[in-house]
């Protein structure tokens, strides 16, 4: 899967519905805040209702226009232009990826980046299974790539989004996973 997000954002006044993400703001609304990593924060929907609830949010995404629209939307936040896979991370208490291609081995590099008592959250679609995506982590196959040393929970979650372009995706799956290991 080839992705070319600057085009993407370029193209389009807004790409995303402006609103954070439903499931995301039910998973964390009681949450203790701290030290957030949004990784494809996008046009920064989801680092702003992050700041909003107290974090310290730190956003990254491969485009610069999708940067640009975040700080304008946050401009408290901290963020970056880059992947995941090559930006040099501090660590944090929660780390979120909201429909964001990771490559498979990114198991080591989130754990490196999280907290010893922090939280990963992965959202993504839910694919049938012949087409979801192997050359990324997914919550599907995030058990076999990620390892024993996670404890690991995927929730299938409905959403209701009315515009951008994740409008037509009804059903996804929720990982919330910590290190083996380590309380809440």
């Amino acid at each position: 899967m080839n992705h070319n997000f600057e085009q993407l954002y370029a193209s389009q006044d807004q790409v995303w519905s402006g609103n954070p993400n439903e499931n995301l703001v039910k998973e964390l609304q009681n949450a203790r805040p701290g030290t957030a990593l949004d990784i494809g924060c996008g046009e920064g929907a989801d680092v702003k209702w992050l700041h909003d609830q107290g974090w310290e949010v730190t956003g990254i995404d491969p485009s610069a226009t999708a940067i640009e629209r975040s700080a304008q939307k946050c401009p408290e936040a901290t963020l970056h232009v880059g992947t995941f896979e090559e930006l040099e991370l501090g660590t944090y208490d929660l780390i979120v990826a909201s429909y964001v291609p990771l490559a498979k081995d990114a198991g080591r590099k989130l754990k490196e980046c999280l907290n010893a008592s922090g939280t990963l959250v992965l959202l993504h679609h839910e694919f049938p299974q012949h087409q979801a995506p192997e050359d990324y982590l997914m919550p599907h196959n995030a058990e076999e790539l990620l390892g024993d040393e996670w404890d690991l929970e995927i929730t299938k979650k409905q959403r209701a989004v009315q515009h951008g372009n994740g409008k037509h995706h009804k059903d996804d799956l929720l990982l919330t996973a910590r290190v083996r290991g380590h309380a809440k």
